[in-house]
């Protein structure tokens, strides 16, 4: 493992970085804030999150609990209370620093701001002992040296509990949920998971490098795998026995190669003697996928992998408008799933659940 050091001379310099970051983005949120509260723009102060509009929340929609009470099932700390439209404005914040924070990264990805987003938003929760999300610095390891050293000179308390903890919620349960359907298995079973949309996420490098599972895939467009694969050489640089998971270029929205691409994953592993159980996961990827198309790939994943297989996700099922566990149920039949598991929550992806 390789240790950084960090000079002296360069601390006064990163902590006035950090200064001005802070004194920017507090400025620039109070400052919109009051302008929007003399024009009369902003919203009673509420816990909601990015989405929550007039046709979502739980208003609107009783079926869906609040963001504080899902949070209180996992473990998770309850939300900032902020007006509505400061959501939006810190979530656009985040995009425009991200050039900043990013600007001497090797692996700086070109176009997928989102992911970086999400990561960074981890990153924070990660950090934190007390969340159920803390993964020792598998996520922090994951950022770039030049910038990511931010998250340990500002203590995590003084982060507004915003996006990062909308989305510390999902992982929570993610987490959770893999970890119980692996529990259901038996000891000679070996455990493949295969992430929908990988992303940044640190999670499938984890588990697969801690033994949890003993194969991992991710199916991702090409320019996030390619910027992922730069980060994990980095992350190899910085932790000892690091095992990288297998990956595949691949556009979600083609279900034919998708089909063939998860055939080939189970013909390449399949022998007469070793059982096999795999875990599908899909975390907020559904909301980018045309339309009809998440349901055709649980259905596909269903088809090639029955029935030694479970479906994890927290994503968005379009045809449920709200959190009735009914129609979700009925919903994930038509690809031939059971729900055996369902929480809904306040966001755009806001449904979680399991099925087999």
């Amino acid at each position: 493992m390789m240790v950084t050091s960090t000079s002296s001379s360069s601390r006064p310099r990163r902590l006035g970085v950090v200064v001005a970051l802070l004194i920017f983005i507090s400025g620039s949120v109070s400052g919109w804030t009051m302008s929007a509260l003399r024009k009369g723009r902003l919203n009673r102060p509420t816990a909601v999150s990015r989405g929550f509009d007039e046709k979502y929340g739980t208003v609107n929609n009783s079926t869906i609990p609040t963001g504080d009470e899902v949070a209180s099932l996992f473990g998770v700390q309850r939300f900032t209370r902020v007006p509505n439209l400061v959501w939006k404005f810190v979530w656009r914040t985040h995009g425009r620093l991200l050039p900043l924070l990013h600007l001497r990264d090797r692996a700086k990805p070109k176009d997928a701001d989102q992911s970086l987003k999400v990561m960074w938003n981890k990153a924070i929760a990660a950090l934190d002992v007390n969340s159920p999300t803390f993964d020792a610095g598998w996520t922090y390891d994951f950022l770039p040296s030049s910038t990511r050293w931010i998250l340990k000179y500002i203590p995590t308390r003084l982060f507004p509990r915003l996006h990062h903890a909308n989305i510390e919620i999902r992982t929570a349960y993610l987490n959770q949920a893999i970890q119980q359907e692996i529990g259901h298995l038996s000891t000679n079973t070996k455990v493949r998971i295969i992430a929908l949309g990988s992303g940044y996420d640190s999670r499938y490098t984890r588990l697969l490098t801690t033994d949890v599972v003993q194969d991992a895939w991710e199916l991702d467009i090409a320019s996030v795998l390619a910027s992922k694969k730069r980060m994990v050489e980095r992350l190899q640089e910085r932790r000892a026995n690091v095992k990288v998971p297998h990956s595949r270029a691949i556009d979600l929205n083609d279900v034919a190669s998708v089909k063939a691409t998860l055939q080939e994953i189970l013909n390449t592993q399949k022998t007469d003697d070793e059982s096999w159980h795999t875990i599908f996961v899909s975390e907020a990827v559904f909301i980018y996928l045309d339309e009809g198309i998440p349901i055709e790939l649980m259905k596909t994943c269903r088809n090639v992998y029955a029935p030694d297989s479970s479906f994890c996700f927290a994503d968005l099922l379009r045809d449920i408008p709200s959190g009735d566990r009914d129609l979700a149920e009925r919903e994930v039949a038509k690809a031939g799933w059971k729900l055996v598991d369902w929480q809904p929550k306040p966001g755009l992806a806001r449904h979680m659940g399991v099925c087999r």
